[in-house]
């Protein structure tokens, strides 16, 4: 059991200025001993700080195995109430251990196991009258999902209760009705200031009386469902609408990473981690496979002026990966002129299908693709890269299952088709002033020595990334090659470079030392050197950069 010394500072000493949105995973919050790390956070934050807390449902040791993808494979098996009821007994045995393992206050325990069992009786009434009526409808499946995170955010915050942190736990489950969206289109700016505004209410009276919001990361009721509308990772966007909407400090991601890094870490040793990111670079990571953030955090917190910060559960001290609108600050070499073409990061998306059209005749070719576009829609699939000329269609899609068989077996009854399935896309993450044409050629020149077949290239679509579709086979091997060769590489040739130019600058040769006289700083010239008033006048930015940069290689 963890201790706590330390009593947080008493909250009604912040203004909303000073206030933090701390999302947390599912992983981060999955096990008795993560919910205790993660409430130690909090407690920390406290001292200097108000803290809301977000929270996604709880996944004990991956995403796949989590009670969200727990719950879907309840929906999907539906029909079948017996493998549907255990399931849910196996969600409500695991919260109710964990609150058991954590929680000593006898009165706050039984609340929270009278909960956590009252809610999910609650659901599996409702799966049981589902499974007579036969049909689920999005507004069903919404609610079950909601499940997850009502039970994790109920049971931590009882844990933050037991620790002596006043808490409250905020359900945003009918925080917004659909009579709250006439006449709003899905998306839309309008739609999200509402959800903000809406969010803002409940969490804003909580924090006016000095406890710390626990608040659910599924919201609803907005039309077209939550999952539908949103999609997976909606905690993130729910955070961000908090952060808007009670106008936080900063919003924070916690996850079980250092923050952002050149590459996946755990298959790329060479990765290092970024200080800084732009949201257009973060947001094309995240399609790209990175699951650094979901994308609408971006125009809603960034573009509202709130920093984002990914920061790592096992690491809080750690300042982690910021998230700004444009990453201009010298320590994430976006401000100097040698690093414009330089790329970011590499990253892969897995399993990943390659479909070649032939069109007919050049005269049939725009009503095909026409054709092509609508059952894309019609099927809810997203391309992910798109190839299209007068004889041939290139399609990537990283959909599964009876979605992806459905589009490729009408394909093939109307057009010629060839299917390519275990591929991946592998995609270098540039910021927009890089120069693409030299750099894709360099990364094909990579994968071509190295005999990586490149069944697909993307370039010029984005501002922010180069992409091309490879055999999952040769993933890790050729995302080790481009990130070695074109990040680290370019990314030490430009120390040298950026060495070099302050050795120039500040003629560093003259300079013997650097003393504190009389308050000020006095800077003492080689005797040796006769002195020309042609010269630049010394930088003294520029020294201590340069010297920390050597006494940095030095240490290295």
């Amino acid at each position: 059991m963890a201790s706590f010394v330390e009593e947080p500072t008493s909250l009604s000493e912040f203004s909303n200025s000073d206030t933090l949105v701390q999302k947390y995973g599912g992983t981060s919050v999955g096990t008795a001993k993560a919910m205790l790390n993660v409430a130690n956070i909090i407690r920390k934050s406290l001292h200097s700080t108000k803290v809301v807390a977000v929270l996604s449902a709880m996944s004990s040791h991956k995403k796949s195995e989590g009670t969200t993808s727990k719950l879907i494979k309840a929906m999907e098996n539906i029909n079948n109430t017996e493998v549907a009821i255990k399931i849910l007994d196996e969600i409500q045995e695991y919260h109710v251990s964990v609150a058991k393992e954590v929680i000593k206050n006898e009165e706050t325990l039984n609340d929270i196991v009278e909960s956590i069992n009252k809610e999910c009786t609650s659901l599996k009434t409702f799966m049981s009258a589902i499974a007579i009526v036969g049909e689920i409808s999005a507004k069903s499946k919404d609610y079950i999902i909601s499940v997850g995170e009502k039970l994790s955010a109920n049971l931590f915050s009882g844990i933050l209760r037991s620790q002596g942190i006043d808490s409250e736990y905020i359900n945003l489950e009918h925080a917004v009705n659909y009579d709250d969206f006439s006449n709003t289109p899905n998306l839309s700016d309008k739609f999200f200031q509402i959800l903000s505004e809406k969010f803002a209410v409940p969490v804003q009276a909580c924090l006016d009386q000095h406890k710390v919001p626990v608040v659910t990361g599924f919201f609803g009721l907005i039309p077209g469902s939550l999952l539908n509308t949103i999609g997976r990772g909606y905690t993130d966007l729910c955070a961000a609408l908090i952060a808007v909407g009670i106008k936080a400090r900063e919003l924070q991601i916690w996850k079980e990473v250092d923050g952002v890094f050149t590459a996946d870490p755990r298959k790329t040793p060479k990765a290092k981690l970024l200080k800084e990111l732009s949201a257009s670079e973060a947001e094309e990571l995240t399609f790209f496979g990175s699951e650094v953030i979901h994308p609408y955090v971006m125009k809603q917190a960034v573009l509202s002026g709130i920093p984002v910060k990914i920061k790592c559960v096992f690491n809080p001290e750690d300042q982690g990966t910021l998230i700004v609108l444009n990453s201009k600050t010298e320590d994430s070499r976006s401000d100097e002129t040698i690093y414009e073409n330089e790329p970011t990061a590499v990253t892969i998306k897995d399993n990943a299908t390659l479909i070649h059209i032939d069109l007919n005749t050049p005269s049939s070719s725009y009503s095909t693709i026409y054709s092509l576009l609508h059952q894309l829609e019609k099927n809810g699939i997203s391309p992910d890269l798109v190839s299209i000329s007068q004889q041939k269609v290139l399609l990537t899609l990283t959909e599964t299952g009876s979605k992806l068989e459905k589009f490729i077996k009408m394909v093939k009854d109307n057009e010629y088709a060839e299917v390519k399935r275990n591929m991946c896309i592998l995609a270098l993450i540039t910021p927009p002033t890089v120069d693409k044409l030299s750099l894709a050629t360099r990364m094909l020149n990579i994968l071509s020595e190295n005999n990586i077949k490149v069944e697909m290239i993307s370039h010029g679509a984005s501002n922010n990334n180069i992409a091309c579709v490879i055999s999952n086979e040769e993933s890790i091997k050729a995302m080790q090659l481009v990130h070695d060769e074109c990040i680290i590489e370019s990314l030490a040739k430009n120390d040298e470079l950026k060495e070099k130019i302050f050795e120039e600058e500040i003629n560093t040769n003259e300079i013997s030392s650097v003393t504190l006289k009389e308050g000020s700083i006095d800077t003492a010239v080689n005797k040796n050197v006769q002195q020309d008033k042609s010269k630049k006048v010394f930088s003294l930015k520029k020294f201590f950069r340069f010297r920390k940069n050597k006494i940095t290689s030095v240490k290295k």
